[in-house]
């Protein structure tokens, strides 16, 4: 095998998840055909034993402290793969390897994963990672962890403003969609709106719907 092959076939096999035994590629770059992306120089294994536990290797060494992993390779992992990583490994993390990880791969940790979380390191998360934090584990932050953010990093933790209902388009209204507006629907109506209703449509109104209007928009109807 010339030297490139064998380069290319080594980078290949760098980055394997093992799970019940069948290991899976993980991460393969050929960087024969991509100079852009820097391809991890180590071999991390996650196995699932059968007794449920994980371990972690790398090059054949046991993983028992995760800060002995390069940026490059926490960078590369995916939320599927840090979801298996153990509590008492993932507390290991640190602010710089926390930082390193993509945004994509926050939704994988768990509730007891982050709760695990050094105060300081949680506090290097940026907004975009708090974000994509899931709501179960932002509720599982502590007021220790919490004290480590800034107002920024806090605003990231509080759901997204819900989005107001978009008003109906009077003027195109179908008699289906009039037929199902509820009573507190049609009493919201205001006569500014229900003179855009077109006549056939306003025909199709029960007498119950009718009476929901208010005096006011009754007496817009023409």
């Amino acid at each position: 095998m010339k030297k490139k092959q064998l380069t290319v076939a080594i980078q290949a096999a760098l980055l394997t998840v093992a799970i019940g035994g069948v290991s899976l590629p993980a991460y393969a770059q050929d960087s024969s055909t991509n100079t852009s992306t820097t391809t991890p120089a180590d071999q991390l294994v996650i196995t699932i034993k059968d007794d449920g536990s994980v371990a972690i290797t790398l090059n054949g060494d046991e993983i028992t402290d995760i800060s002995t992993l390069s940026n490059d390779i926490i960078q590369s992992l995916t939320a599927e793969q840090v979801t298996k990583f153990p509590v008492a490994v993932i507390s290991g993390l640190t602010s710089e390897q926390v930082t390193a990880l993509n945004a994509d791969t926050l939704p994988g940790l768990t509730k007891e994963q982050v709760a695990a979380l050094a105060p300081e390191v949680v506090g290097s998360l940026t907004t975009d990672q708090i974000a994509k934090l899931t709501p179960e584990t932002k509720g599982a932050l502590t007021d220790d962890q919490k004290a480590q953010l800034s107002e920024e990093q806090l605003a990231a933790l509080a759901p997204p403003d819900p989005q107001p209902d978009a008003e109906p388009d009077f003027a195109n209204l179908t008699a289906e969609d009039i037929q199902a507006l509820t009573a507190e629907e049609l009493q919201a109506i205001t006569p500014e709106q229900v003179i855009l209703i077109s006549i056939e449509v306003i025909g199709e109104l029960s007498v119950e719907q009718l009476e929901a209007l208010t005096p006011e928009t009754k007496g817009a109807l023409t």
